[in-house]
């Protein structure tokens, strides 16, 4: 039986074994066998700067096509090995790794998170556990020729939680599950646990004869085949009461990911009151003006380096947006002023300029004194430009959604300011929705 192999991101030599890394990799459904190990998948994001909190982000707007190319490669690839599985009737060998470092990708409103796992066609959280104690508890399996002839080398980082679907190979020493098969359609996918120092050419040859073993081997059914026919009282009710229960499962899974990305959005909002830089505070500061009304375009929509630029019916808004531990100074202003000024000579458009600062982000907003230096405020009235924090920007995007002022009415204010906005200006003139 002559297989067709691609080892990915797994050195091993073989007849007919071809390795290639994750994402050069050529498509996973030319193959009748594909053995890859996630580890290295990760290491695409694991360079990001992470987050205060550890986390790592990125921005699809604002990474130079990183996060679409990412998640376009990933889901290429699930598309790969659902053919492979599904109509090739193949076999995918995956080294059971844990997550490691997630990646989370913000686009407008929506995010979504991607791990070593995104390529799987099926929802997948392996449980951190290192050890090295394995027992098979299936001697029948193919599989069981690896699992022995490596029992030395063998080391697992995760562990499985139990499915009705799974076939368990082997376990840990407290019985939780580190080699499996997972039937997906008409083919399998195995998970085996790591190898220490592994001869590449020793764990060729053992694959090969394993994964010809697989093809060959069914999983054992001792049921006869005439037991359909008979069931319990009560059997079929508790069977269409499963799939009741899946069917809600699924809408409950739905609904969880609208509400996550409906709680990423005001998340990402509460960046207003605390962060700085491109990645974070920036994409805060343009969608809280998409709530106020304005027609915020995205960075990858224009050529410009404006960190906002907004086409709205009669004018352009161009705005300057700086986090800092101190006050923001006149080098803003200048740079706000220079984008202005070469927007209204190139196209002579009617531009309006906003600095927005976030000033002292240590200190809690309301304790914080005057945000923006003395030149930074002499500047912005001599050009008419509009000043305005990002915890005024915080309370009036609070006053739409809570559904106190109108966002026509906050828009109209910024559009009009030629000094500092604040929302008091709008509550000290009784402007709110009839509730």
């Amino acid at each position: 039986m002559k297989l067709k192999i691609l080892s990915v991101d797994f050195p091993v030599e073989g007849k007919g074994i071809e390795n290639y890394s994750f994402y050069e990799a050529p498509a996973f459904s030319d193959y009748d066998v594909v053995i890859i190990d996630p580890q290295n998948i990760s290491g695409l994001w694991n360079k990001i700067k992470p987050e205060r909190d550890g986390s790592l982000h990125t921005y699809t707007s604002q990474d130079g096509g990183f996060g679409k190319r990412l998640t376009s490669s990933m889901s290429r690839k699930k598309d790969e090995l659902r053919s492979l599985l599904k109509i090739t009737e193949g076999i995918v060998v995956c080294i059971l790794r844990n997550q490691g470092h997630k990646l989370k990708l913000y686009e407008g409103y929506n995010s979504w998170t991607i791990d070593r796992y995104s390529w799987l066609p099926i929802g997948f959280r392996p449980i951190s556990r290192q050890g090295k104690e394995i027992k098979i508890i299936n001697k029948h399996h193919p599989f069981n020729q690896y699992l022995n002839a490596f029992k030395d080398s063998l080391y697992f980082e995760a562990v499985l939680e139990r499915y009705r679907e799974m076939l368990p190979i082997a376990t840990n020493k407290v019985g939780e599950l580190i080699a499996v098969e997972y039937p997906i359609d008409q083919g399998r996918l195995i998970f085996l646990p790591s190898l220490n120092n592994p001869d590449s050419e020793k764990v060729g040859g053992v694959l090969i004869d394993s994964l010809k073993g697989s093809f060959k081997w069914n999983i054992p059914d001792d049921k006869p085949a005439w037991l359909s026919t008979y069931s319990l009282h009560g059997e079929d009710k508790i069977i269409a009461e499963i799939k009741e229960i899946d069917d809600e499962i699924s809408k409950i899974e739905k609904r969880k990911e609208e509400l996550e990305s409906e709680h990423n959005r005001l998340e990402l909002l509460k960046s207003l009151l605390y962060e700085q830089g491109k990645y974070s505070l920036e994409p805060a500061v343009r969608e809280a003006f998409k709530i106020l009304g304005f027609n915020v375009l995205e960075p990858d929509e224009y050529d410009e380096e404006y960190d906002l630029f907004s086409k709205e019916e009669d004018l352009i808004v161009i705005g300057e947006i700086e986090g800092s531990e101190k006050q923001v100074d006149i080098a803003k202003y200048r740079q706000l002023l220079d984008y202005v000024d070469r927007e209204e000579t190139s196209n002579a458009s009617k531009v309006k300029g906003v600095l927005i600062g976030n000033g002292f982000i240590k200190i809690k907003p309301e304790e914080r004194d005057e945000q923006f230096t003395e030149a930074a405020i002499r500047g912005c009235r001599a050009r008419k430009f509009c000043r305005i924090t990002t915890y005024e920007l915080y309370k009036a995007v609070q006053a739409v959604l809570s559904g106190t002022i109108r966002k026509e009415e906050i828009k109209g204010q910024i559009l009009n300011c030629e000094d500092e906005f604040k929302l008091t200006i709008l509550e000290s003139k009784e402007v709110f929705c009839d509730n």
